[in-house]
Formats: C-alpha cells, sequence, structure tokens
C-alpha cells in the first residue's frame, strides 16, 4: 500500500493549474534549501584545499598550474553533475514507481558510467599501439579523459531527463495512479 502523502502530493502535482515550469522551480527550490549549506561548506573547503594545494612552498610553477586546471576542472564536474542529478532525479522521482529503481536510475548513470568507462580504458591502455599509447601517457590526459567522460555523462543524461520531463510530466505522473 502506498504512503497517502505520496500520493496526495502528486495528485494535488498534477490536479493544479501549476505549470510544468513552475513545478520544477518548486522543486529546485526546495533542494536548494535542503542542500544549500552542505554545498556551499564542500565548495568551500575545496577552495581552501586548492589554495593549500597552490601555496605549499615545495611545488613547482607546473605543479601549480597542474593543481589549479585540476581543481577548475572537478568544480565544472561537480556543478555538471548537480544539475544532471536534478533532472534524472525529477525525471525518474515522477517516471519510475520505486524508490530503490529512482535512487539507481539517478546515481547510476550519472555518477557510475563515466567511472566504469574510464576504468575500461585504462585497463586497455596496454593493448593500445605504441604510438597512440605515448599520447595518453600522462596525469593531464587521465584527467581530460576523465573530464570529457564525466561532462558527455551529464550533459546526455541531463538533457535526456530535461526533456522527458518537460514534455512528458503530466502523461507519467498520470500513469503513477
Amino acid at each position: 500500500m502506498q504512503d497517502c502523502c505520496e500520493i496526495g502530493a502528486l495528485d494535488l502535482l498534477i490536479s493544479t493549474p501549476l505549470t510544468v515550469n513552475e513545478i520544477v522551480r518548486g522543486q529546485r527550490l526546495a533542494l536548494q534549501r535542503q542542500f544549500q549549506l552542505p554545498i556551499a561548506v564542500f565548495v568551500a573547503l575545496s577552495f581552501v584545499l586548492l589554495i593549500a594545494g597552490v601555496c605549499h612552498y615545495e611545488t613547482t610553477v607546473n605543479d601549480r598550474t597542474y593543481c589549479v586546471s585540476t581543481g577548475l576542472i572537478a568544480g565544472v564536474v561537480f556543478f555538471a553533475d548537480l544539475a544532471a542529478l536534478f533532472w534524472t532525479g525529477i525525471w525518474q522521482g515522477v517516471s519510475v514507481k520505486s524508490h530503490q529503481k529512482v535512487f539507481g536510475g539517478t546515481f547510476v548513470p550519472i555518477l557510475v558510467v563515466a567511472w566504469i568507462v574510464l576504468i575500461l580504458l585504462v585497463t586497455a591502455f596496454p593493448f593500445l599501439p605504441p604510438g597512440l599509447l605515448q599520447q595518453f601517457n600522462d596525469a593531464t590526459s587521465a584527467i581530460t579523459s576523465w573530464f570529457v567522460l564525466c561532462w558527455l555523462t551529464d550533459v546526455g543524461f541531463g538533457f535526456w531527463a530535461r526533456h522527458q520531463f518537460l514534455t512528458n510530466f503530466p502523461m507519467a505522473a498520470a500513469q503513477r495512479f
């Protein structure tokens, strides 16, 4: 038996004159209120650690450049992950009936798929032709590969989920009953 509050909330959403954009805005504001402080603390700590790494007395200019660029890339991926998680989560929450499937359908594509592909690529490196292997022989190539995989995953799943939610929300919400 489903929770009466869960049924009531979704029933209210599909029976009120709210637009899909207003529903998205309300969900974004609710998540922002809930996660704004933890995200701000995480970003501040990341920034402090980045500055500590750059200001370390034994680092060279190349180390500092690598540290800053890696920190900036990680920041871009973090915020892209948040956007993709928002859209994928909001779509999964409406279109999937099980809470476990919502969790798996949201987090696995966004946070796990890129890492699995990266691990498979790194595992395949010894089998690459020698000329191609030399191009991927440094840490910058690994960071770049990670960034590209994460970015493609975030953009792909995020835009797909956004499109699905904005075009199919009323129908998906009605099918839950």
